[in-house]
């Protein structure tokens, strides 16, 4: 899924559904992940960007006092990940880690910052086809996450308690723990 299909006027809309189940699990905290789907569609930085504030804006509406990270997204390989991630889409998604700072505001804190760069350096070991993580990959993901939540958590960002979600677009699930 793109930022696109989170967005309140898509027709997907995976954002309400998502939203209300973070209300009704009395969600804090909500980590984001999104843009490598919409690098391989060629969806410009401006854009991508657009979508996130929008999609940070729905979930600051719903949750009151929520605090939302946002995750670089991880490094693809367009050669064992074949079309449609390409050398131009991995430009785009470049230019995406570039923009995500400009969404930290109010509330609103960039979490990891490096999952990109190690998977760039790890991927025959870390992801099954190219895009996706496999079990090791997933595990080493999760942890880049975690650490990037905990360390905007300790400058200063807000406390990391409460319930998280991480809403992961690629395996579509919430989770709470």
């Amino acid at each position: 899924m793109a930022t696109a299909d989170w967005l309140q006027n898509a027709g997907v809309n995976l954002l309400v559904p998502a939203v209300a189940a973070g209300v009704s699990a009395g969600v804090t905290n909500v980590l984001l992940m999104l843009g490598t789907n919409d690098s391989r569609n060629g969806v410009t930085a401006a854009t991508f960007v657009a979508n996130m504030n929008s999609i940070i804006a729905y979930i600051k509406t719903q949750i009151a006092g929520v605090k939302v990270y946002v995750n670089v997204p991880p490094f693809v390989d367009p050669v064992r990940a074949g079309a449609p991630f390409t050398v131009p889409g991995l430009t785009i998604q470049d230019s995406y880690v570039a923009q995500i700072q400009s969404l930290a505001g109010a509330n609103v804190f960039v979490g990891d910052q490096t999952g990109q760069s190690f998977f760039a350096q790890h991927d025959a070991d870390m992801l099954s086809d190219g895009v996706h993580p496999n079990d090791t990959g997933a595990s080493v993901l999760g942890g880049l996450w975690a650490k990037g939540f905990i360390v905007a958590s300790q400058q200063g960002y807000g406390s990391a308690g409460g319930v998280v979600a991480n809403v992961i677009v690629g395996t579509k699930f919430i989770r709470r723990f």
